[in-house]
């Protein structure tokens, strides 16, 4: 098949974006990708059309998120009848009005989203919309061999809530890595702390998965919808409620190290075996089917 996989670049971090790493697993399906869109803040493509036609000439386009001002919208609106559209959507959370409204104007064919908990929202569009979670790439999260692991600490940009919280809890906030250097700073921890999005309350975002991916053991806030994507306190990851359960956890699981490597060993095991986007790909498939 020709896919047509739509989003926008990370600036600097090429390979490194949610799309990128669809891109690549339908390429290790044998599919033909075209990565289409443009790298945020810069006006330079993802990658040129790969073949003659261009977005009329896939099977398939799957549209992830990015900025609804991005030229490929018009593009994807005015798509040749009959070729199907995905629409895989992450921060509806926040922007469930733009999920609505990009979904309309797309004409999707059928809606993923990665915030089980939004569904019910676009129902009235006539959507039936499943549950599609993040996932790991183990190319380039996974287990670093000779990496001395030591200590726990929150990874993650610095603001108001989530530096409040660090300081509540006493626990280390490594700020300002990315990329290859955060698979590094993850690598080096005992325990992963999850603290706060960044990008407000009720957003599940990619870092559990990103942890356990590396092998490391994750603590984070108790949220049903971690559950909701596959992933069960006390078998797969840690939980905490408020700065001083979080403090006590760490402490906990830093003194215990047998459940604390059987956390972080039934964790990566899962998401190995159902939470990676070579799964994430496969399902996208079986929604146009």
């Amino acid at each position: 098949m020709k896919i047509v996989v739509s989003y926008r670049g990370i600036p600097g971090r090429p390979g490194w974006a949610t799309g990128d790493m669809v891109s690549r697993a339908f390429r290790r399906m044998g599919h033909a990708v075209w990565s289409y869109g443009t790298v945020y803040q810069t006006s330079s493509e993802i990658q040129p059309c790969p073949w003659e036609g261009g977005v009329d000439a896939a099977d398939m386009v799957v549209s992830m998120e990015c900025g609804d001002g991005d030229r490929q919208y018009l593009e994807l609106g005015q798509r040749r009848p009959g070729l199907p559209l995905v629409m895989w959507d992450f921060d509806t959370a926040l922007h469930i009005e733009k999920t609505i409204e990009l979904a309309a104007k797309l004409r999707a064919d059928a809606v993923a989203l990665a915030n089980g908990r939004f569904l019910h929202n676009l129902a009235f569009l006539g959507y039936r919309p499943v549950h599609l979670p993040y996932a790991v790439d183990p190319a380039l999260f996974h287990p670093l061999p000779g990496v001395e692991r030591s200590g726990a600490a929150i990874i993650g940009s610095l603001f108001g809530p989530r530096a409040t919280f660090a300081g509540q809890a006493g626990i280390r906030l490594i700020n300002d890595v990315y990329g290859p250097a955060y698979v590094g700073a993850i690598n080096g921890l005992l325990v992963h702390v999850h603290a706060y999005s960044s990008a407000g309350p009720g957003l599940v975002v990619m870092r559990p998965w990103e942890t356990l991916g590396c092998g490391v053991c994750l603590l984070t806030e108790a949220d049903p919808a971690l559950e909701q994507s596959g992933l069960t306190p006390g078998v797969h990851l840690a939980t905490y409620d408020g700065p001083d359960d979080a403090r006590a956890q760490v402490n906990r699981l830093l003194e215990d190290g047998e459940a604390r490597e059987a956390l972080a060993w039934q964790g990566l095991r899962h998401v190995l075996d159902n939470h990676t986007y070579d799964h994430r790909a496969a399902a996208l498939l079986e929604l146009v089917k």
